[in-house]
């Protein structure tokens, strides 16, 4: 299965609070957060928004798994907001293995110059976005995604 081009792909970092998002570029290679969406009753609404206005046809969450390659808690939680989401807005929905994502938006955003101080006070969203970016851009990079099929 190939990512079809010119149909913009939107990165999701899971959270119970929020969730990060990322958007690909028109031509699906490179990856950008946008501000994350708070996880409410309105998260539906918000993310029909989003696909509308960037003609979003695909969806790729990242999968919490653990560091054994065993599933967590959390990557439940996951499989069951992707349900959830393919069967609500009707749009393909894929996951992909997210270890160690939030660490490397930090790292990330800690090499672009913020200082320890001001990392610590960082808005916890935009640490979100930048690790859906990360999700976006391993899937991106993937020949063979894997889709989400339960």
């Amino acid at each position: 299965m190939s990512i079809q081009h010119n149909n913009r792909i939107l990165g999701i970092d899971y959270g119970e609070k929020r969730l990060g998002i990322a958007i690909s570029d028109d031509t699906n290679t490179i990856a950008t957060p946008l501000k994350y969406i708070d996880n409410n009753k309105e998260i539906l609404s918000r993310l029909n928004k989003l696909i509308n206005k960037y003609n979003i046809k695909t969806l790729v969450v990242g999968l919490p798994i653990n560091l054994d390659g065993s599933h967590s808690k959390s990557s439940k939680k996951v499989l069951k907001f992707c349900k959830y989401i393919k069967k609500e807005l009707d749009i393909i929905v894929h996951t992909t293995d997210e270890r160690l994502s939030s660490v490397e938006a930090e790292n990330k955003l800690r090499e672009s110059g913020r200082s320890p101080n001001m990392f610590r006070n960082l808005d916890r969203g935009i640490i979100d976005s930048a690790s859906a970016a990360i999700i976006l851009d391993s899937f991106i990079q993937k020949k063979e995604p894997k889709l989400y099929e339960k």
